[in-house]
Order: structure tokens, then C-alpha cells, then sequence
């Protein structure tokens, strides 16, 4: 379909923005483009829609080189629609898609009922037909970014080119201009190539990502192949947690909290803080623990679980246990250990099942070795407990010997207070 093959552009021939690009933008797909800010995503549209002439290289429509063909015919097959979607003039929204006919309309002529019917028909497509005959100065964002593609649309392209078309638009417009997109190219097999700035956006929409930067394609392929943490650091220079959609299975980005520095914190005043968690319960007491510059300690965790990824993450000292596997004596024993060595022991609200009691003990030898223990739980142990009673006898008795704690802020300022 439209395919850029080594191509060098820019504004400058001794300055290039892109060097040696190649790339196919496929029907019936959306290609998405991402990168850093100046690396040529932009300059790509401009290429690819005929509105920069590269330095070097070729862009091809069907095989021909698109500057042998007409302005006139490349717009037949080919619609933009720009980052800014403002029109200069007080015309309606049905006036603005049937600029979007000029391709079709023959010199000195005038636009027919059956132009009028097409412009009409893309409107409706977009869902804005009751747009029509208002003002595109009077209507929201997400509404004229859809009647700016009903324009591109009404050109009545093999291939949509969108320059940022989400940008400005609040997460509802974004969704609904995302969805209409890919409504677009499944039904119609319109090629479809998208520049976006939000990754996310862009792993959930498009079928394919090409990575730029510098001007270079750095990955090209789908975005469960093309985004991981190590591209994301390379290129954006951002610390990121790449996750997969529990619901698509496509991957999300999250910003990764700062590594814990232990030896930073060696020689400072704060307590060491031991944490026992588990199932996700001990991700926000953490990293609020670091955050605030406590020495931490945690375990035992399963490999796998959320808690044991954010230790690794964040360079906790942490012993953990194979997935899905009971603790170990030896895991257990190191966790002792850790506990003892702190100055204070957090237990956090995590279901009790036979395979992490052991973690539930090592909380009560920790209290009756004199260490303060923290209970952060707001349920009884009947509600945690699955172990047939085994649990909540032991969950009880933490209770009754441990401190309890209602949230992060009043447990912070529980364990400040020890420092002081």
C-alpha cells in the first residue's frame, strides 16, 4: 500500500530529521508511531503525505513513486488529518468535510447533491451528522476532531493519515476517536498510520508500532514484541513497568518507583522497618516506607506475586519463595532473621493459607522478642483465614500482642516517632 523505503528528509539537507526510514503502512491495520519528542514523527506524516519531498529515498503508493503522481490523484487515495484541526473561517461542519471532495470535484466546477450526500454520509459515519449545520467554532474538541476525519474520509481514501489525533482530547473524545478509527479500518480496510504521543493509547488501539528516534526506526512490529522496559529506558529515557492487560492481553505502562538505595541508607538515623506481606498488600506500605528513607526488609514473598516484583524492582532485601510453593523452613529462617535484625515489624492484611502461616509466626516471635510489631488490618481474622482455624488462632493472637495501625500516613508517623 503506501511504503517508505530509505528515506532521508528533513528541513535541511545537511540537517536530516529522519534518516533512512523504511516502513509499509498495511490495509486494514493501524500503525501506530511513537517516539520522543523530535524524532521525526511529524516530518514522517509530512513525508508520507506528500507534503515534504525527501532528501533521498523513495515513498511509494501501490509501486509508483508518489511524486509522479498528481496532487489531485494522491488525494484520492490519500487523507491527513493535521494536529490542529481549527478552521480559520465561521463554516459549518458539513462545509468543512466537503472541502474533503475537492480531489473529486473537476476545475471551475462546483460541488453536486450527490458530493453534498457523500460529505453527509461521513459525517453520519463519525456519528456527527447532527453537527451538520453548526459552527465549527461552537463545538467541543472531541466533535471536531471527528468532523475533521469525516473530511478525510469524504476524499474517500485507501490510506488515513493522523497527525496526533488524540492530542487536547480528554480520555473520553480520546477513546471515542480511537474507537471510530478502528471501526474505520476493519470495516472499510482503510490503512491507517497514527502518530501518538500516549503509549498506552497506542498498545491498545494499533496493531503495530514503529519506534523512532533520532529520526531511526528503532522497533517495528506489534506492541507486545516492540514495548518492553529496556526499549522504554533506551529511547524515552523513562524508567517504566511494562504489564500485560489482564482483559486484552496487551501490554500497559507504569511508572516505575525509584530502586531502594540500601546503602544510602546505612548510615541514616531511620528505623529498619521488616514488612510481612503478600497478594498485592504490600506495594503502597513500601514504597511509601522508601519514599520516606526507611531501611526496608520484606518477606517472605512468592516469586510472581505483585509485592516480590515491586522488591525486585526497588532493590529490597526480600526473601522469596518459588511460586505458588508453601515457605521453606530456609525461607522462613531467613525471614526470621530479618525480622529480628529490625527495628520494627509491619504486618500487612494478606490472606492466610497453609503455605505462608509460617509468616504469621514469624510476626508473634518478633513481638515476643521485643520488637514492635504494626497491624495494618481492618477485617477479623475469620475473613482472611483459610486454613481450616489454624490462621485465625494465630491472627488472633497478633492482634491482641501487636499494635494496630488505620492506614500509610498514621503508620508513617507510628514509626517516625521511633527515629526520634
Amino acid at each position: 500500500m503506501l511504503r517508505l523505503c530509505d528515506v532521508t528528509a528533513g528541513y535541511r539537507r545537511d540537517r536530516p530529521v529522519l534518516r533512512r526510514v523504511s516502513l509499509e503502512i498495511l490495509p486494514g491495520e493501524i500503525t501506530g508511531i511513537v517516539g520522543p519528542n523530535g524524532s521525526g514523527k511529524t516530518t514522517l506524516v509530512r513525508v508520507a503525505s506528500r507534503s515534504l519531498r525527501p532528501i533521498s529515498g523513495t515513498v511509494f503508493l501501490d509501486g509508483a513513486d508518489i511524486w509522479r503522481i498528481t496532487a489531485r490523484g494522491f488525494a484520492r487515495q490519500v487523507a491527513v488529518v493535521p494536529q490542529d484541526t481549527l478552521v480559520p473561517f465561521d463554516l459549518s461542519a458539513l462545509e468543512v468535510v466537503l472541502l474533503g471532495r475537492h480531489p473529486h470535484v473537476g476545475r471551475l466546477h462546483m460541488e453536486t447533491r450527490g458530493d453534498e450526500d457523500t460529505a453527509m454520509a461521513a459525517l453520519e459515519m463519525v456519528g456527527a451528522g447532527h453537527l451538520a449545520r453548526r459552527s465549527v467554532r461552537r463545538i467541543s474538541g472531541g466533535e471536531r476532531q471527528r468532523v475533521a476525519i469525516a473530511r478525510a474520509l469524504a476524499q474517500e481514501p485507501r490510506v488515513l493519515l493522523l497527525d496526533e489525533p488524540t492530542a487536547h482530547l480528554d480520555l473520553a473524545h480520546q477513546t471515542e476517536v480511537m474507537s471510530l478509527v478502528a471501526r474505520l479500518c476493519r470495516d472499510r480496510g482503510i490503512a491507517v498510520a497514527a502518530v501518538l504521543h500516549d503509549l498506552n493509547l497506542a498498545a491498545a488501539w494499533c496493531q503495530r508500532l514503529v519506534v523512532l528516534a533520532e529520526g531511526r526506526v528503532e522497533a517495528d512490529g506489534p506492541p507486545s514484541a516492540v514495548l518492553s522496559e529496556s526499549l522504554v529506558a533506551h529511547v524515552w529515557n523513562a524508567r517504566m513497568w511494562v504489564r500485560r492487560n489482564p482483559l486484552t492481553g496487551r501490554p500497559f505502562l507504569l511508572p516505575a518507583p525509584p530502586p531502594y538505595e540500601a546503602d544510602r541508607h546505612e548510615t541514616g538515623d531511620r528505623p529498619l522497618v521488616h514488612v510481612i506481606c503478600g497478594g498485592g498488600s504490600g506495594g503502597p506500605i513500601l514504597s511509601a516506607l522508601v519514599h520516606e528513607g526507611f531501611r526496608v526488609t520484606c518477606g517472605v514473598v512468592n516469586v510472581g506475586d505483585s509485592d516480590e516484583e515491586l522488591c525486585r524492582a526497588m532493590n529490597i532485601p526480600h526473601a522469596a519463595e518459588a511460586p505458588f510453593s508453601p515457605v521453606s523452613p530456609e525461607r522462613s529462617e531467613v525471614n526470621q532473621r530479618m525480622a529480628l535484625d529490625a527495628d520494627a515489624v509491619v504486618v500487612t492484611p494478606f490472606c492466610v493459607g497453609p503455605g505462608n502461616l509460617d509468616n504469621v509466626r514469624v510476626a508473634l516471635d518478633a513481638q515476643k522478642a521485643g520488637r514492635p510489631v504494626f497491624l495494618l488490618a481492618d477485617g477479623s481474622p475469620e475473613d482472611v483465614d483459610y486454613t481450616g482455624g489454624e490462621g485465625r488462632v494465630l491472627l488472633t493472637e497478633l492482634q491482641t500482642r501487636a499494635e494496630r495501625i488505620q492506614g500509610v500516613e498514621n503508620l508513617l508517623n507510628r514509626l517516625r516517632a521511633l527515629s526520634g
